[in-house]
């Protein structure tokens, strides 16, 4: 690592989940869980919920559903550890259970994972601040049913024995930490978009500009998310930064 920074120029994005904090509304269906509101979250307010399972014998879950209208889909939360260490993201439709990754919240690492025939699937865990990751499961398929289930299961193990989650008998107070929830139409997760009016809500896209018709180039490299690009020798009046992690932008 050079210690230079870098340019997150990200594409326009939709946050298909309609309250991305609010774990407490009608819109997230419970099963075998509850949501309870007023902790510290990453944004350094008190809107994150707690997850907690139910005393019951059963998987413990939330969800929530979205119209299926496109292949890629990128489902995202922050994820931070409680009494239980162990959580899977799954993405279904309305008869399948179509990626399944089971997160290690205390080591950091992923302990599980599934993918329906045909589904290709990338699963990302990104840390930050004060024990809380932000989890990322974007997956691609041909055939999504009518509905798409964004779903967050508390699990007992890191290595849960069936699709997508263990039954196991809760106690009731036990649960993980999770705030700001998004689903993209788009195969990568994007920084988060809040929504808290009942509606999804769209980001634009970043655009940066640099006039160049002051400078004689003859060429232009590009280095996006790591990766240096084909150099451009047809340089233009006005050059556009593309989108993606900018790692540096080379004019000769």
């Amino acid at each position: 690592n050079s210690g230079c920074g870098s340019w997150l120029l990200e594409p326009q994005s939709t946050n298909l989940v309609t309250q991305s904090e609010l774990f407490s509304d009608s819109s997230w269906t419970k099963s075998g869980s509850s949501a309870t509101s007023g902790f510290a979250s990453p944004s350094g307010d008190t809107s994150a919920f707690k997850l907690v399972e139910s005393a019951t014998n059963a998987v413990h879950q939330i969800n929530v559903s979205t119209s299926a209208t496109g292949n890629d889909y990128s489902f995202s939360v922050f994820v931070k550890k409680g009494e239980r260490e162990f959580v899977s993201l799954v993405l279904s439709d309305n008869t399948r259970y179509l990626s399944h990754y089971t997160f290690d919240l205390t080591n950091g690492v992923t302990t599980k994972s599934y993918d329906y025939t045909g589904v290709t699937s990338t699963f990302t865990s990104t840390q930050m601040n004060d024990g809380w990751y932000k989890l990322s499961l974007s997956s691609n398929y041909l055939s999504w049913n009518t509905l798409i289930y964004s779903r967050i299961f508390i699990e007992n193990t890191g290595t849960p024995a069936t699709v997508p989650a263990n039954s196991y008998q809760g106690n009731g107070t036990s649960g993980v930490y999770i705030y700001g929830a998004m689903l993209e139409q788009q195969s990568y997760a994007t920084s988060y978009i809040p929504t808290t009016s009942g509606a999804a809500s769209t980001r634009l896209r970043d655009i940066a500009t640099i006039d160049l018709t002051p400078f004689d180039l003859t060429s232009i490299t590009e280095t996006i998310n790591g990766v240096d690009q084909t150099p451009i020798t047809v340089i233009p009046s006005t050059y556009t930064v593309p989108y993606g992690l900018i790692n540096k932008i080379i004019m000769i």
